[in-house]
């Protein structure tokens, strides 16, 4: 659909610059896109506002336990972390500060 709109002259200029004047259309058809798509997740999040209790969260107690539980993976089934008092006691004060040996990036494995 053909659509007439009226833009500054040197927003045209600065498009023009960036993208040539044959990638108007296909760029302004994308940034309205875009901008429509962010208005709509605007809308979801305006709608969920409110939508959680304020309280009887397993967090409300204790929201810094809840998070380091949360990271050592006791609720996805996994071995639990060892706390960095933990760590000292079995490696000593300096190993904390280096990663071990057999460390991996990013928990990848071989």
């Amino acid at each position: 659909m053909r659509l007439r709109i009226s833009l500054e002259d040197d927003l045209v200029a600065d498009l023009d610059g960036r993208i040539g004047r044959r990638q108007r259309s296909a760029f302004i058809a994308a940034a309205i896109r875009q901008a429509l798509e962010d208005v709509r997740r605007w809308d979801d999040i305006q709608a969920a506002l409110g939508s959680l209790k304020d309280s009887g969260h397993q967090w409300d107690r204790d929201p810094a336990a809840w998070v380091r539980a949360q990271r050592r993976g006791e609720r996805r089934g996994r071995q639990p972390a060892m706390t960095r008092e933990e760590a000292m006691a079995v490696r000593g004060a300096d190993a904390i500060l280096e990663p071990p040996t057999d460390a991996h990036p990013r928990g990848e494995r071989e």
